[in-house]
C-alpha cells in the first residue's frame, strides 16, 4: 500500500468523523428549547444531511489527490489510484438527489403536519387529534406533488436531450504512439517522452496545419447527467446566496469581534437592565398595537383602503419582529457581559476576529482568481493554479488548499 492510499484512507476517515461531530454540535447547539429530546428523527435527517453537503464539497479534493495528475486524470487502466472516485461521484449525486426529492420534503411534511384536525371544527365537531396514520397519509401526498415536480425538472430533459457534444481537434500525421515509450508489459505504461527529432517535429507541425475541429456526439448514462442538471440548478442559487456570503461572512464575523460583550461593573450593569426592560415593555406595547390592527374589521372599507392598510400593518408587523430579534441578541450579550469568560467567551471572539480575516483573505483571493484567470478569453496569468503546481511536490498543500477554498464556498452558500 503507497503512502498517498495511506493518507488519503486516513484524510477520508477523519474527514468522515469530523463532519459528523459537527454536524451533531450543529443540530444540537441551534435546535429550537421545544424539540429538546424529542423529535429525534427529523434531527437525524438533518444531521445526515449536514454530513451529506459537506461529504459532497469533500470529494473534490480527495478526487484531485486520488490522481497524482499524469495519465491517471485520464484513464485509470495504468495506475494504481486508491478509490473509484467514478463510484464514489454517481452514489453522492444519487444520495443528494433522494435527499432532495424524498427524504427531506417527506420528513418536512409529515413533522409539520397539524396535531389536531381543525376542520372538524367548523362542521361542529368536536377538536379531534390527527394520528400517526392521518399525518403519514398527508404527508405522502404532499410528496407525489413533489416527485411529479422533480421528474419533470430532472428526467423529461435528459429524454429530450442525452447526448454530449465533445469538441476534438482532428490531425493527420504523426501518431502518438511513436512519441512515447511502451514497454511492452502488461499492465504498464511510460508516459516518458524521448528527444524528439527534427524530421518528428516536421511532422508534428504538418499535422497541426492539417487539423480540423469538430464534435463528437457522446451518449450519456442518467448517472452521468444527474450531475449535470443539479449543477445546474444549483448554479442559480450558488449565485446568489454565494454572492452574499462572500463578503457577509468575514464582514460579520468582524463586526461581531469589534461589538464583542464587555465585563461591566455592577453600576454600568443595572442601567443596561433598566434600559432593556424599559425595551421590553415597548416591545410588549407595540405587539398588542400591531395585534388590534391585524384583529380589526375592515370589511366595510374599499380595496385600496383595505390594501394599504394592510400594507401598514405588515410593515409594522415586520419592524416588530427585526426589534424582537435584536432584543434577544442584546439578552445574549447583557448575560454574557455577567462572565464574559461564560462559553469560553475569552478565546471565542478572538477566534471570530482571525477566522473572518482568514475568510477575507480567501474571499479576495477568490475573487483575484475570477478576475485575472475565469473571466477573460485569455487569461492575463494562471495565479492560483501556478500556485498550485508549484506546492505539487508536496501533495498536502494542493490538498489543504483546495480543501480551503471548498469548505469556504460552502459555509458562504449556507450562511445567508
Amino acid at each position: 500500500m503507497s503512502a498517498r492510499t495511506v493518507f488519503l484512507s486516513l484524510f477520508l476517515g477523519i474527514g468522515l468523523v469530523i463532519l459528523t461531530i459537527l454536524a451533531i454540535y450543529f443540530v444540537v447547539y441551534f435546535q429550537h428549547p421545544d424539540d429538546k429530546n424529542q423529535a429525534y428523527f427529523p434531527k437525524f435527517i438533518v444531521t445526515f444531511g449536514f454530513i451529506q453537503a459537506f461529504g459532497t464539497v469533500l470529494l473534490l479534493p480527495l478526487d484531485i489527490s486520488n490522481s497524482d495528475g499524469s495519465m491517471c486524470t485520464f484513464t485509470t487502466d495504468f495506475c494504481d489510484v486508491p478509490f473509484d472516485m467514478e463510484l464514489f461521484w454517481t452514489i453522492m449525486f444519487w444520495a443528494n438527489l433522494v435527499m432532495l426529492t424524498i427524504v427531506i420534503p417527506f420528513t418536512m411534511f409529515y413533522y409539520e403536519a397539524d396535531e389536531f384536525d381543525f376542520s372538524a371544527m367548523s362542521a361542529g365537531k368536536p377538536l379531534q387529534k390527527i394520528g400517526c396514520a392521518g399525518k403519514l397519509k398527508g404527508a405522502l401526498c404532499y410528496e407525489v406533488f413533489v416527485l411529479i415536480v422533480s421528474a419533470v425538472i430532472v428526467f423529461v430533459p435528459y429524454l429530450l436531450s442525452h447526448t454530449s457534444k465533445v469538441p476534438i481537434t482532428e490531425m493527420e500525421g504523426v501518431s502518438f504512439d511513436s512519441l512515447i515509450s511502451n514497454t511492452g508489459e502488461v499492465g504498464t505504461f511510460d508516459v516518458s517522452f524521448p528527444a524528439i527529432t527534427a524530421d518528428e517535429l516536421s511532422l508534428a507541425k504538418s499535422a497541426l496545419d492539417r487539423s480540423s475541429e469538430e464534435n463528437v456526439e457522446v451518449d450519456l448514462t442518467l448517472s452521468q447527467y444527474l450531475p449535470a442538471i443539479l449543477i445546474f440548478i444549483g448554479y442559480f442559487f450558488f449565485s446568489i446566496f454565494g454572492g452574499v456570503g462572500t463578503a457577509a461572512i468575514p464582514l460579520n464575523l468582524i463586526v461581531s469581534y469589534i461589538n464583542r460583550p464587555v465585563k461591566m461593573d455592577p453600576v454600568k450593569l443595572n442601567q443596561a437592565k433598566e434600559a432593556f426592560r424599559e425595551r421590553v415593555n415597548e416591545l410588549i406595547e407595540r405587539g398588542k398595537e400591531v395585534e388590534e390592527i391585524k384583529k380589526k374589521d375592515n370589511s366595510s372599507l374599499g380595496f385600496w383602503e383595505k390594501r394599504k392598510l394592510n400594507k401598514d400593518a405588515d410593515e409594522k408587523l415586520k419592524k416588530f419582529k427585526r426589534d424582537c430579534y435584536a432584543l434577544e441578541d442584546d439578552y445574549e450579550t447583557l448575560n454574557f457581559a455577567k462572565s464574559p469568560w461564560r462559553k469560553f467567551g475569552a478565546i471565542f471572539y478572538p477566534l471570530k476576529l482571525i477566522t473572518g480575516i482568514l475568510c477575507a483573505i480567501v474571499a479576495v483571493v477568490w475573487i483575484l482568481q475570477v478576475v485575472i484567470y475565469t473571466l477573460p478569453d485569455d487569461p492575463f496569468h494562471p495565479f492560483l493554479n501556478e500556485y498550485l503546481e508549484y506546492l505539487d511536490f508536496f501533495p498536502v498543500f494542493p490538498f489543504v488548499t483546495i480543501s480551503v477554498f471548498s469548505f469556504f464556498s460552502t459555509f458562504r452558500s449556507y450562511y445567508w
